[in-house]
């Protein structure tokens, strides 16, 4: 896997995983490839971590379908995981409900098939997430990333638990279990 860049910018460090293709989560995914023969992913069209599967599942010789609403022109997202080589099945009643319930119903009738969870939310990829954050040669006292999920801000307050740890929301509305004490969630 490419090696982390990070730069600085007026004093601010930037880790740029936007320079890997699929980002942050491409890197971490390897860590729930399990020996099944296809991932499942059911996506928000606009979810990155679609692209990030697509990218993954190519580079480790793995097959990823995405699940997702159908929409009269899909998605940019959506057609950036196709063309990185994901095969995409659009949902015509596009609710994120019926979308994860049309990818569990495949998984079930396709055996050599694994459904991962929304926003990548496994104890073992944030616990691999965490553990390169906190190998990274930084020790931040403050930390600001994009939240879809939530996944890479719980992996973030993990690595440096002494770090305030700031989210601006780009996904969904996080629970209290989710953010620890002091962290700060922004709307878009």
């Amino acid at each position: 896997m490419n090696p982390i860049v990070i730069k600085e910018h007026d004093g601010v460090l930037v880790v740029r995983e936007d320079l890997i293709a699929g980002g942050t989560k491409a890197r971490v995914l390897p860590v729930l490839f399990d020996g099944a023969e296809e991932y499942v992913y059911a996506s928000p069209v606009y979810g990155y971590a679609q692209i990030a599967l697509a990218h993954a599942a190519t580079a480790n010789g793995k097959k990823a379908l995405i699940f997702c609403a159908r929409r009269a022109k899909p998605h940019p997202r959506t057609l950036e995981a196709y063309a990185a080589g994901a095969n995409v099945f659009q949902i015509d009643v596009g609710y994120m409900a019926v979308v994860q319930a049309r990818a569990r119903e495949y998984c079930k009738a396709t055996a050599a098939a694994k459904l991962l969870p929304l926003g990548l939310d496994d104890p073992a990829f944030i616990s691999e997430l965490a553990r390169i954050a906190a190998a990274l040669p930084v020790k931040p006292t403050e930390v600001w990333s994009a939240a879809g999920s939530g996944v890479l801000t719980r992996a973030l307050q993990m690595a440096w638990p002494k770090a305030q740890v700031n989210a601006v929301r780009v996904g969904k509305v996080p629970n209290k279990a989710e953010a620890k004490p002091g962290a700060l969630f922004w709307n878009l």
